[in-house]
């Protein structure tokens, strides 16, 4: 009954008091000061004091609450939270995945001030690109430097796109250490050469950098890779199998093979 009282009470207060403001209407507490001028900002202060007082109330019954009443409720006033407001002081951040458009509600929402221990899945980052393509690439294990990550954020996917098939590849995501692709996080088998961007699984990493690489290996001599001429690229000797890790040596080089790391 306690917890159910506490549920009821906080509910009750975050509906009364986190206001949600449209380009058109605006909802606020009950107040005796003048209307505000600027009902965004005013609402944004607002919004920003009842969290400063009360996250730790939020954080505590969304663990605490067993049958998830309050967790689902929640969740459901968080996307109603994204949907309806201008959002400018960012209360809520929404966990979007690819193939569901730019906005789609997922069942995974996040304060921008804490992640309640839910996993936030990375954007996709994209390395190098089409300007070109080639062939002969056995024997290297081919590295190209990823956009800049957000340590903590969780991928379980890689793709690289072809101008030509042939044979297979393996891929794999390593971590930069002093500057190089360092510790291995996950790695594809051998999978036969696709047309294009095909997406592979991963067994599910985090990462722990901001900088980050994927690498690639082919059997095939026929296989035709794209790649830009651009700096962040390494290569190094490898006999087609399982990838180095950690990764040690290589040469550095201006290209850039087109590969993408994701999650489902």
């Amino acid at each position: 009954m306690k917890q159910f009282d506490e549920i009821s009470q906080l509910v009750r207060h975050i509906n009364q008091e986190m206001p949600l403001y449209s380009k058109d209407s605006a909802k606020i507490p009950h107040t005796y000061q003048q209307f505000p001028k600027n009902i965004g900002e005013y609402s944004t202060k607002v919004n920003d004091k009842f969290l400063n007082n009360n996250l730790d109330r939020i954080e505590e019954l969304w663990f605490r609450n067993k049958n998830k009443t309050f967790s689902n409720w929640f969740i459901k006033y968080q996307t109603r939270y994204f949907r309806e407001a201008i959002s400018h002081d960012g209360f809520f951040k929404i966990i979007t995945q690819k193939h569901r458009g730019a906005y789609a509600p997922q069942s995974m929402l996040t304060f921008s001030f804490a992640s309640l221990n839910r996993k936030v899945f990375g954007a996709t980052l994209e390395t190098g690109g089409t300007t070109n393509h080639v062939t002969g690439q056995t024997g290297y294990i081919q590295t190209s430097s990823l956009p800049a990550g957000v340590v903590g954020e969780f991928y379980d996917e890689v793709a690289q796109n072809y101008f030509a098939v042939a044979g297979n590849y393996r891929q794999c995501v390593y971590n930069e250490e002093s500057g190089t692709p360092g510790t291995l996080y996950s790695e594809t088998g051998s999978i036969a050469v696709p047309a294009g961007y095909v997406f592979q699984s991963l067994t599910e990493f985090s990462l722990n950098q901001t900088a980050n690489h994927v690498a690639m290996q082919v059997d095939s001599s026929s296989a035709e890779p794209y790649y830009n001429l651009t700096s962040g690229g390494n290569f190094r000797t490898w006999t087609f199998g399982a990838f180095e890790n950690p990764h040690t040596g290589g040469t550095n080089q201006d290209a850039r093979f087109n590969q993408k790391v994701a999650h489902t």
